[in-house]
């Protein structure tokens, strides 16, 4: 995995040596040179999307220079978020390698190499140097006061100019006697650069929420201190779907991403914990999660999605039912106290370097009562009515059916067989609407024309 950050072309030629610095078109091709690949995908964002052709053609251009023939594809409308490598689409023409443009979440990738290359936003280092350092030294500023130190966190398109500005920094800072140095340490003020909707923002200040934070925002010129209001509700909404989890029954693990590694662990994980917690569980693969296509199982109380930290859907409120991350499925599914809960996490990383041992015999069978409806939760059960039920239900799918008197049958309830028979098409005429199994024929020519006079049919010159 590589990364590389490359200004905006200015200036009338927009197809100039300014445009081939900005697309990285020679460090794209020395990366395909150097391992000697010959089918890549490049993968833009919507809004870069318009310069996709030119800078696919530009990169086998550059790659046929040196004697190597390329077949590029773009890759589009990705199967999940365009922060992600789509290893699956790339995967579909045979690529070797993933060329990614734009933001990236930078998750671990699990099959094919990428080389990342970030677009540049304008940014005046030494203006928002003094302003930083004005901000910071004035009189009576609590946010510096009693820190040691004052980390600076740039955007993903700002990433290009963190030289310079870490000169500009130390250089005012000098000037202004401020004792506060602008360095990574502890015990510090966590200082965001970059726009305020920026999804590694979101990430941060949910995952770091107990530091002390200002965002300062180059566009607008504008700087604002301490935890926004908004994530400080989304941490309380969060709480809440952990505690709604809990009083789930049947749960959705559906597989927010194909690329990122680990991500079968995770679900297999998350799997046997929700089954050790005595719930049902039902993974689903479905491409990007919508409200639509979540609504069609309206029997799962709570989905819980498996992607990346930046690829979390964090407002579920159009949804039929609420979506949660793996670590509030840790939380909520986990005996109390088994898990430390003081930082918060996105991604599946403490998922999957948690303790294996998370047994429902473990777990005492105190009754629990919930915080959302109020209602008593009986324990799970001991483990000798726990093996019972387990083959008992292991039983049920291939039970055909239970007597239960004269011309009476009991139905069977359980899982399999009831997506089978409620949730699956049969057709109109089925033996459940009482009507008889027509028999199987071999298809026959139809009536051909149209629906006017077909081709059988008398004309109306011929009709007396």
């Amino acid at each position: 995995m590589e990364v590389i950050s490359n200004s905006v072309p200015s200036g009338a030629d927009s197809k100039g040596q300014g445009w081939a610095q900005f697309w990285d078109v020679q460090g794209a091709a020395d990366y395909i040179l150097r391992r000697r690949f010959t089918v890549v995908t490049l993968q833009f964002s919507d809004d870069l999307l318009r310069d996709a052709k030119d800078v696919a053609k530009a990169v086998q251009d550059a790659c046929a220079s040196k004697g190597l023939q390329v077949k590029a594809f773009v890759l589009a409308d990705t199967t999940y978020h365009s922060l992600g490598v789509d290893e699956v689409a790339a995967q579909h023409v045979h690529a070797q390698c993933v060329i990614h443009y734009g933001r990236a979440s930078l998750s671990p990738l699990s099959s094919l190499p990428a080389y990342f290359v970030f677009t540049r936003a304008p940014l005046d280092c030494g203006r928002t140097a003094e302003q930083l350092v004005s901000w910071a030294a004035e009189e009576g500023s609590t946010a510096v006061a009693g820190r040691t130190a004052v980390i600076v966190l740039p955007d993903q398109p700002l990433m290009w100019a963190v030289s310079e500005l870490r000169a500009c920094l130390a250089s005012a800072a000098h000037k202004a006697d401020l004792d506060v140095p602008f360095i990574v340490a502890k015990d510090c003020l966590w200082l965001w650069l970059g726009e305020d909707d920026a999804p590694a923002l979101t990430q941060l200040l949910m995952t770091y929420s107990r530091m002390h934070w200002a965002m300062y925002n180059p566009q607008e010129d504008s700087l604002r201190e301490g935890l926004p209001s908004e994530i400080r509700r989304m941490l309380r909404k969060r709480n809440y779907l952990i505690e709604k989890a809990k009083n789930a029954n049947i749960v959705g693990i559906v597989v927010g991403t194909l690329g990122v590694a680990g991500y079968l662990e995770a679900a297999e994980q998350i799997r046997k914990q929700a089954q050790a917690a005595g719930k049902k569980t039902y993974t689903l693969l479905m491409g990007k999660p919508s409200p639509v296509k979540l609504a069609n199982f309206p029997e799962v109380d709570v989905f819980i999605l498996i992607a990346d930290a930046q690829g979390q859907i964090l407002d579920s409120k159009e949804f039929y039912a609420p979506l949660i991350t793996p670590y509030e499925a840790q939380l909520a599914f986990a005996p109390e106290g088994s898990v430390a809960s003081d930082d918060y996490r996105l991604d599946f990383d403490a998922l999957l370097s948690s303790a294996d041992g998370l047994s429902i015999s473990e777990q005492e069978a105190a009754p629990r009562f919930s915080l959302v409806d109020g209602g008593r939760y009986v324990g799970t059960a001991d483990s000798s009515e726990t093996g019972a039920l387990t083959i008992l239900a292991e039983r049920a799918p291939h039970a055909l059916h239970v007597p239960e008197g004269p011309g009476r049958l009991a139905e069977v309830k359980s899982a399999a067989e009831y997506l089978v028979t409620r949730r699956t098409y049969t057709g109109l005429e089925t033996p459940f609407t009482g009507a008889a199994a027509k028999p199987v024929v071999i298809a026959v020519a139809g009536r051909s024309g149209r629906a006017a006079q077909y081709e059988d049919e008398p004309s109306a010159s011929n009709v007396k």
